[in-house]
């Protein structure tokens, strides 16, 4: 398994060698760094050293972050319209590298496997159905031979509703990538260690903090919808 920004080391890194790999690739909008789960912690008034557990996927979809304390609470925050998710696309934790990032759908990996995230979608499916596409004939072969033996059952749907699902954040990236000077920017500030403190250290000013992420994106995107 792999994201897009490791597949094609792997790759070159495993040929060098003379190995064969099968790539399973996750579409990826960003990596949060360890600070984004501290906060969170720190918002909900959790201390750190009383989680005795902590996953950020499971039971169900698309499930949420699940913190089991060692005094006997558990605390469940949804993966959509949660603090979480306010945090996750603030990118204040986000890698530097995400910045210049293009390759969401993981096109040099075999298989490429993303979340269904389609309006009206997550309202009916509870298990989790993964989208996913085969970009070589490595991919197809398995594939056919996977669903001949019934190891998984596959149901063709268009290319689009693959797309589709990742758009909000193929247009972001894009619009990045068309703005450099503000992306740049971006990266300086919010990569900063004291602009972090800065923005967390109360919920105005985070809030304040996402606002602005709000207008320079809704900025950048209008360039993107005039091409």
């Amino acid at each position: 398994f792999c994201l897009p920004c490791q597949s094609r080391s792997i790759r070159a890194i495993a040929r060098s060698a003379h190995f064969d790999v099968v790539l399973i690739g996750l579409v990826c909008s960003s990596q949060q760094d360890s600070e984004a789960t501290h906060y969170l912690l720190r918002r909900l008034g959790v201390d750190t050293n009383s989680v005795e557990s902590l996953r950020y996927r499971g039971n169900g979809w698309p499930s949420g972050i699940q913190i089991k304390t060692t005094y006997g609470k558990t605390l469940v925050i949804p993966n959509g319209g949660s603090l979480w998710t306010t945090i996750f696309h603030s990118r204040l934790f986000i890698q530097r590298k995400c910045f210049w990032c293009q390759d969401t759908l993981n096109r040099y990996s075999d298989f490429s496997l993303a979340d269904p995230w389609i309006k009206g979608y997550h309202d009916i499916e509870k298990y989790g159905k993964t989208l996913f596409s085969t970009n070589t004939d490595c991919a197809r072969t398995i594939l056919n031979d996977a669903t001949i033996q019934e190891y998984i059952t596959a149901t063709p749907v268009s290319a689009d509703i693959l797309v589709k699902s990742q758009l909000r954040t193929i247009d972001r990236k894009m619009s990045y990538k068309l703005n450099p000077r503000l992306r740049n920017a971006m990266a300086y500030v919010f990569g900063s260690r004291y602009y972090r403190i800065f923005a967390t250290c109360c919920p105005l000013f985070f809030k304040i903090h996402c606002k602005v992420v709000r207008l320079l994106e809704s900025r950048m995107k209008s360039k993107l919808e005039t091409i």
